[in-house]
């Protein structure tokens, strides 16, 4: 399929980012979709630099994006100190689960010795956080990490006593969005008849997150009304509620500074012809270039990708930005082989 859109003039794959084809603002690729290739798939294989042998593809990647953006939007003390000592968070929701051990024993276990028990428990922290963030119950999250329902709720509750503001957080967007209504005007029926009125939420650059009621299964609301008895028909999903202000504020930390990454290259006349910017895909950037500047290219992207604090506290100073926005940077002949740019030489061949 993708080599049928090989471009003959220069033989490169030119897909397609929209800026208006997602709920949360993430930008969107298409013609082909080059944020979907698979990371264990050969096909990775075939995508390589345009400038053959003296070229090689460049990646910088923002760390914990979304973590750092839930942190920055809540302003919770403990989580801006864990950011700035670049606590590892897996590791310290293991310390949550079992608190006879300190969080420096629980790293070293997990990540440095390699304790099948401790990789294990920290697996289990990493798709607890990633499945509670998009707003998944007890449930879910027992069936899907193998911790048992009381271990789920314990944890959960650890949690939000450690990370008290991001818990008031959520607490504020879902009282904005079910205290705002667009009205009748702007409402839909369901099948049964019920309105299906529409919330809202705003960050303080101005973009507004809209939310429209579904309704509810026979089942879901009768286990629902009997923790509260006031529970209607209709109401705002927990998943979207959770999943919309953090993705679409990240997604728009991208935008802006993927902006001022264009401005730069255009600026320098893409190194010369030997820089150029090709893909992003949600938190990251890609970029093609000759192995002659591939370590000034890298330095430069850093530079302004990390500017996010920066940036976004000079345009809006009411965000109060505390955390700083780090990356990771990785580079490779071929999309499949990428490694650490810091681990890496490369000579050109002229």
């Amino acid at each position: 399929g993708m080599m049928s859109l090989i471009n003959d003039s220069d033989q490169c794959i030119h897909h397609e980012l929209s800026l208006c084809h997602t709920a949360t603002s993430r930008m969107a690729s298409a013609n082909p979709n080059m944020q979907n290739v698979p990371k264990t798939d050969d096909i990775r294989k075939l995508f390589i630099s345009r400038f053959g042998e003296d070229g090689v593809l460049l990646e910088t990647d923002y760390s914990q994006l979304e973590v750092v953006v839930l942190c920055a939007l809540s302003q919770d003390p403990q989580m801006i100190a864990d950011i700035k000592n670049k606590v590892d968070f897996h590791c310290k929701r293991v310390t949550l689960m079992r608190p006879q051990y300190s969080y420096e024993e629980v790293f070293q276990k997990a990540k440095k010795d390699k304790v099948q028990e401790f990789v294990d428990l920290r697996q289990k922290a990493k798709i607890f956080s990633f499945q509670r963030q998009y707003g998944a119950g007890v449930n879910k999250l027992s069936e899907s990490t193998g911790l048992t329902k009381d271990e789920i709720r314990a944890l959960i509750k650890n949690e939000e006593i450690v990370y008290s503001k991001v818990k008031d957080f959520y607490r504020l967007v879902e009282h904005s969005v079910n205290a705002w209504t667009a009205g009748l005007q702007d409402a839909s029926r369901s099948s049964s008849g019920n309105y299906a009125y529409k919330g809202e939420f705003r960050v303080l650059t101005g973009t507004k997150f809209t939310f429209g009621q579904i309704e509810r299964s026979a089942e879901s609301l009768q286990k629902l009304q009997e923790f509260d008895k006031n529970v209607q028909p209709m109401g705002f999903l927990q998943t979207q509620i959770k999943n919309y202000p953090i993705q679409g504020f990240a997604g728009e930390i991208v935008q802006v500074m993927l902006g001022r990454l264009w401005r730069h290259f255009v600026e320098n006349q893409n190194y010369g012809g030997k820089a150029v910017l090709t893909n992003t895909v949600h938190d990251c950037v890609w970029i093609d270039c000759r192995k002659d500047v591939v370590h000034q290219v890298a330095e430069d992207v850093k530079r302004i990708l990390n500017s996010v604090q920066e940036v976004f506290n000079e345009k809006w100073p009411e965000l109060k930005i505390q955390v700083p926005f780090s990356t990771e940077t990785t580079v490779g002949t071929t999309m499949a082989g990428m490694k650490d740019i810091e681990k890496v030489e490369f000579k050109s061949s002229k």
